[in-house]
């Protein structure tokens, strides 16, 4: 994205600086709290590939069909972000799990590219 800077006056174009990892996730959770999924599209690469702990899913389509499964098959699941930590490139979600009486935790890295996630790893412990 250009923005015009008037630091010359000259009509310089520059370019704004980039979100941060954690700013990219936020705006992905963000997104999908709201049930905006035309900007948590926005956010994913096309071609993201999401690698979850029995399969591994490209795109945003594919989540949303994921998601839509699993919906059907648990009614109850649910999850919530407990925690968020960062690097340069990258960020971690460390997300709460809960089905029923059932509750465990997963860790999702989150590669960030100009200002989009660029793929998912995720990894989960045990369930109770």
């Amino acid at each position: 994205m250009n923005i015009r800077t008037g630091s010359s006056g000259g009509g310089e174009v520059g370019h704004a600086a980039p979100m941060s990892p954690v700013e990219v996730l936020q705006k992905w959770f963000d997104a999908h709290r709201r049930g905006d999924l035309d900007e948590a599209r926005q956010v994913l690469a096309a071609d993201a590939p999401i690698v979850l702990p029995d399969r591994t899913l490209t795109g945003f389509d594919a989540l949303l069909a994921f998601f839509a499964d699993r919906r059907e098959q648990r009614p109850d699941f649910s999850y919530s972000v407990a925690d968020v930590l960062a690097g340069t490139d990258h960020a971690a979600a460390v997300l709460e799990l809960v089905e029923g009486d059932r509750r465990w935790r997963q860790v999702a890295l989150y590669t960030v590219r100009e200002d989009r996630i660029a793929s998912i790893w995720a990894v989960e412990e045990a369930p109770d």
